[in-house]
């Protein structure tokens, strides 16, 4: 299954890094730091399917040899925090073949980064495995003439709007591969909040139940410090993940009543109530929810007209994505259904909860 992931990092000379050692790791290489005299020989290193360099037309044949470009990179700094070199990490497509991969990550570091004056060393790692990336080394300065061959730095390409571009259109380079070879799969480089409140704008429920979790964070390489504690966080993630779907899932069953129910907003979100919500406290979760339930339920009044209880200004709130799904489900089951089918599901939850590890003495 394709995957969505983009990240960019600085480095930089504060945290003791240099763009030679970054590149020499990178690409599985030997390579000498002339402004330090330390030689970094990753040559051995495991998972790396060769790197190539993506420059600017016109460049100087300089800019193609690996170990004089980051040993200028480095040269036309001064400064001892200086930021020598950007990374870009993508999560290739696990539906394409090697070469294709390779070509789409090469595409990309020359349509939206050497078209910019950008040199990029482009490395791809575990091509044909269950974890295929590419790293993308970049220059901080565009080509020139003011320092080691380098013009001055270019500031724009540090700004937030510009990492969304590149985000956005990672996305669509990737889908149009993915089209080109006849697969179905597909990426979105929006948030899954974004998503989910697109496919409410829609009015589909179902697509929104699916998008309604909780996001897993990168884990990163096997071998760093914090990759346990990730893969840790990662794993309970997807507990909660599996539970709030089994719940969706119980809801969505229910059969659609006749006739048509009012179309009030619940006065709160649902959907908060039950998203994110631990084990021990799925209790006082029921019972919040069962509470806001009943006081959406239109009741009786004087002369027997039916109307809906006026509560607080939550009513009233600016719809968000969660406010939109407590009313579409309200829409689609009515109050009465949806308490049944929220019991029903919230009690399976509870007996299938992982049982606590007993606490040993304390000492």
């Amino acid at each position: 299954m394709a995957i969505y992931h983009l990240g960019a990092q600085i480095i930089g000379r504060a945290h003791g890094h240099s763009a030679v050692s970054a590149a020499a790791y990178r690409a599985g290489v030997r390579l000498t730091d002339t402004r330090t005299g330390k030689t970094h020989d990753y040559t051995r290193k495991r998972g790396c399917n060769g790197a190539v360099i993506v420059a600017p037309e016109g460049s100087p044949r300089w800019a193609l040899d690996r170990a004089e470009l980051w040993n200028r990179a480095e040269a036309a700094e001064r400064r001892r925090d200086a930021q020598v070199a950007r990374e870009i990490n993508l999560a290739l497509p696990r539906e394409l073949d090697p070469e294709a991969a390779r070509a789409l990550a090469v595409r990309f570091a020359a349509e939206q980064f050497a078209s910019r004056g950008m040199v990029a060393d482009v490395a791809c790692h575990h091509l044909g495995g269950s974890n295929p990336h590419a790293h993308l080394l970049l220059t901080t300065r565009a080509l020139g003439t003011h320092a080691a061959g380098f013009g001055r730095k270019v500031r724009e390409w540090n700004e937030h709007a510009m990492l969304l571009a590149w985000r956005e259109a990672w996305a669509t380079m990737t889908n149009a591969a993915l089209r080109a070879h006849d697969e179905r799969a597909r990426i979105d480089h929006r948030s899954l909040a974004e998503q989910q409140a697109a496919a409410l704008a829609a009015k589909n429920l179902p697509a929104a139940a699916r998008l309604d979790r909780e996001p897993t964070r990168h884990a990163g390489n096997t071998h760093a410090p914090a990759y346990r504690r990730r893969a840790t966080l990662n794993a309970r993630i997807a507990t909660r993940n599996t539970a709030r779907a089994k719940v969706w899932a119980r809801l969505l069953d229910a059969p659609v009543p006749s006739p048509a129910v009012r179309r009030d907003a619940l006065p709160s979100s649902l959907v908060d109530i039950l998203r994110a919500s631990p084990p021990a406290r799925q209790d006082r979760a029921m019972a919040g929810v069962l509470g806001l339930l009943a006081r959406a339920t239109p009741q009786r009044g004087a002369g027997g007209r039916r109307v809906a209880e006026d509560t607080t200004q939550e009513a009233h709130a600016e719809p968000d994505a969660l406010t939109a799904s407590a009313g579409l489900l309200r829409d689609r089951l009515g109050a009465q259904a949806l308490r049944e089918r929220l019991t029903a599901a919230m009690a399976e939850a509870r007996q299938t909860r992982p049982a606590r590890r007993p606490r040993g003495p304390r000492f």
